[in-house]
């Protein structure tokens, strides 16, 4: 009998050892899992982020660049009735250098 306690001891320690590994290793495979997902929606976030500045900015260029040539056509066209250049200036926006060499 006393063979039969031992064994049975030595069984419920090797169970109990194979338990806490599993547990462990299920811990570890959760962590990295987890940490392999908030990488991947941070990267997402990133991009996504990225995308929308670069939208952002383009659309901001292609206005400024749009109201420029706005100011300009209209500069030429007050340039051709006559207008004197510090007046088209302060209509338009456009520097008195850049009308005189309209």
């Amino acid at each position: 009998r006393d063979i039969a306690t031992r064994i049975g001891v030595a069984v419920r320690k090797a169970e109990q050892k194979t338990a806490r590994r599993v547990e462990r290793e299920t811990a570890q495979r959760v962590e990295r899992e987890t940490a392999q997902r908030v990488e991947r929606e941070t990267a997402q976030r990133v991009e996504r982020e990225t995308a929308q500045r670069v939208e952002r900015e383009t659309a901001q260029r292609v206005e400024r660049e749009t109201t420029q040539r706005v100011g300009l056509e209209n500069a030429l066209r007050m340039k051709k009735d006559g207008m004197d250049a510090s007046l088209i200036s302060k209509y338009t926006g456009v520097s008195v250098e850049q009308i005189e060499e309209l």
